[in-house]
This record gives structure tokens, C-alpha cells and sequence, in this order.
């Protein structure tokens, strides 16, 4: 199995240090390592305590399990989770936007609709407008009245004319009655 490139990044750092990895095998999950260091031409004068190299190896194999393996799982727990909640939520974001566009366009309808019924309306109003007017001239009302009804204008001997300082009996309307009449 090929190292990632982060595994290849510290096998080259150990290689500079001049360590060598000379064994990786899966343990349960974590990587076992044994590391050999080359031969030194001179003896150090101080050799490290045994705690210090423990603590050493530790350090390594911590960095060393940090680094994802071909394979291995790079992502914990909580990291998918926020990734998780943090897709959903743009996912939720993105839908309520279309939504949200969606609700709009449908309003924009409705309101260019209502606008169209109501200059309609409003030319249906100036026509009965205009037909009103015609309707209450003189002339239409003259030849409703001629045409229609049967009317016509009084004939000189059926006028009655009232002139100033006449005077007005209780009994004027048969006087009237009697001139138009003949009675």
C-alpha cells in the first residue's frame, strides 16, 4: 500500500533527520512503527533518558496517526457532523431562496392580472360613461319620447297661457280643462 502524500511528507522529514521507518502495519486502527536510527560514528557523550525517548516515540506516532493512510477515515466525528449541519444548511438556504423566488413570481402574476382586470374596468366605466350621456341628451330623450311613446307637441289650440296678473282661482285647473278640452 502507497503512503498519502502527508505520510510521504514526514518519511522524507525523518529521512533528513536521518531515521528510517522500517516497519508499518495496521494494529487495531493505529500504526505501529519501529524506527531505526543509523549508526552514530561517535559515541554521544549524553545518552537521553528512557522517558525522553518514550515521550519522543509518542510524539511521532501521534503525527504519524494524523496523517490519513490510503484507506483510513480522515474525518472524525465532530468534524462530520459540522460538515453534515453545514451541508444541510446551505442545502436549506438554496431551497428557500428558490422557494422564496418561486412565491414571488406568483405574486407578480397575481398583481399584473389584477392590473389588466382593472383597466378593463376602468374603459368598461368611461363606455357607460359616454353611453349615459347620450342617453340624457335632449335629442334622445325627444325621439324616445316621439318614436317610442308617441308623443308630440301641443297644437296652438292646446296651449294654455299663463300671463303675469292673472289671477289664480281654486278652480284653475278646470278652466284649463275647459279651454283645452272645449268643455
Amino acid at each position: 500500500m502507497a503512503p498519502s502524500s502527508y505520510a510521504q511528507e514526514y518519511l522524507d522529514s525523518l529521512a533528513k533527520k536521518g531515521k528510517t521507518l522500517t516497519n508499518m502495519s495496521a494494529v487495531s486502527g493505529s500504526q505501529a512503527l519501529a524506527l531505526e536510527e543509523p549508526e552514530p560514528a561517535e559515541v554521544p557523550a549524553v545518552v537521553p533518558s528512557r522517558s525522553a525517548v518514550r515521550k519522543q516515540e509518542r510524539q511521532l506516532r501521534r503525527r504519524l496517526e494524523a496523517v490519513p493512510q490510503a484507506g483510513q477515515r480522515f474525518m472524525t466525528a465532530p468534524v462530520m457532523a459540522r460538515s453534515a449541519f453545514l451541508v444541510f444548511f446551505i442545502s436549506t438556504l438554496l431551497i428557500l431562496s428558490v422557494w422564496m423566488g418561486a412565491q414571488a413570481t406568483a405574486i407578480q402574476y397575481r398583481i399584473n392580472t389584477i392590473t389588466k382586470q382593472n383597466i378593463q374596468l376602468e374603459d368598461d366605466i368611461a363606455n357607460l360613461e359616454i353611453q349615459i350621456e347620450g342617453a340624457v341628451s335632449f335629442e334622445t330623450i325627444e325621439k324616445y319620447a316621439i318614436d317610442d311613446l308617441k308623443m308630440a307637441y301641443p297644437k296652438e289650440s292646446q296651449c294654455v297661457y299663463i300671463e303675469d296678473g292673472m289671477e289664480v282661482t281654486p278652480g284653475l285647473a278646470g278652466t284649463i280643462r275647459s279651454k283645452v278640452y272645449g268643455n
